[in-house]
């Protein structure tokens, strides 16, 4: 009989944020990362990832990776590239909305959606899903 025939619901919302200013140049998961969200007993789903920059910015990136503790790897799964911008009264922040659907990034249990900043430049990192427990 094959397992997870029966859908699931995630049981109540969740939201992982963190405010991101140390500079990290390289792509392999080393140097200053950031936790954003990290896999609950039953799992967590990610839907959507906002990347919101509090200030001037300079071309540079947003990197999100996936941290596996178990295996101690960490995988590069997405790059925002980040415009440069002087935000003021007719000029927005740089901002830019990731969107994970329709099935979302399903963290197991202690796995971390981790993020760095190329530039040291101060970034709101939100994510926003579910968990199953």
């Amino acid at each position: 009989m094959a397992a997870n025939t029966a859908p699931i619901y995630a049981l109540k919302g969740a939201v992982g944020q963190v405010v991101m200013t140390t500079g990290n140049t390289n792509l392999n998961g080393t140097g200053q990362l950031y936790d954003v969200v990290s896999g609950a007993s039953d799992g967590t789903r990610v839907d959507k990832v906002v990347v919101q920059a509090a200030g001037t910015t300079s071309a540079g990136m947003v990197r999100l990776f996936i941290y596996d503790p178990v295996a101690d790897l960490h995988t590069l799964i997405s790059e925002v590239r980040v415009d440069a911008a002087v935000p003021g009264a007719s000029v927005k922040a740089f901002s830019q909305t990731l969107d994970m659907l329709p099935n979302g990034i399903m963290l197991p249990m202690n796995v971390v959606l981790r993020a760095s900043t190329h530039n040291s430049e101060t970034f709101h990192i939100t994510a926003f899903g579910g968990l199953y427990s």
